[in-house]
């Protein structure tokens, strides 16, 4: 996961400058449509393609950045799992271009964020010490987790995306095992 500028200055003044630095009472993981790749290829025009982004109709409008695509760039149509229009022309032909694909947080279903229970961190790392479980939920491509501060709405602390990008079908559970949703300060 990576973390959100705020908390990083917070950090850094806690650790550098002995300033008190107080994070989420209780963590709250949300689970979102959001997420990078690192197979991206771009053509010098609108079209984008990638062997592991999962590409699904919910990506229209999405926000999708990296390597010479324009910022501001937007998903306009998705083609297949592996290949999208985007809203303005990439400016070179790349391969192993990283791709962010802007999202939203998954809704629908019995979805609802989730208290991790992190353990102990130990040389800069933390992970959940219980399974953490998101029944019933709606059909979805889960790419990235968020921490907040708050079980909705609140101030997003922390995100990161999934090693896998799992699609989940409508009424299945989405599921961490114990000790595999990480968190790491490196």
């Amino acid at each position: 996961m990576s973390i959100s500028v705020a908390d990083a200055d917070s950090l850094l003044n806690a650790e550098l400058r002995a300033v008190a630095y107080t994070g989420p009472a209780t963590p709250y993981i949300a689970l979102s449509t959001a997420g990078s790749v690192t197979d991206g290829a771009t053509n010098s025009n609108t079209t984008v393609t990638s062997a592991t982004a999962q590409f699904f109709s919910g990506d229209v409008g999405k926000t999708i950045a990296g390597g010479s695509i324009p910022g501001g760039a937007t998903i306009s149509s998705v083609t297949n799992a592996t290949t999208v229009v985007i809203s303005s022309a990439a400016t070179t032909t790349a391969t192993s271009v990283t791709l962010t694909i802007g999202g939203v947080e998954v809704a629908g279903g019995s979805y609802a964020r989730q208290t991790p229970g992190f353990s102990a961190a130990s040389a800069g790392s933390t992970a959940n010490a219980a399974a953490i479980n998101y029944t019933s939920m709606p059909a979805t491509t889960v790419r990235s987790v968020s921490v907040y501060d708050a079980s909705t709405a609140g101030t997003d602390h922390w995100d990161g995306p999934l090693t896998t990008i799992q699609a989940v079908a409508s009424g299945n559970t989405f599921q961490f095992a114990a000790g595999a949703l990480t968190a790491t300060i490196s």
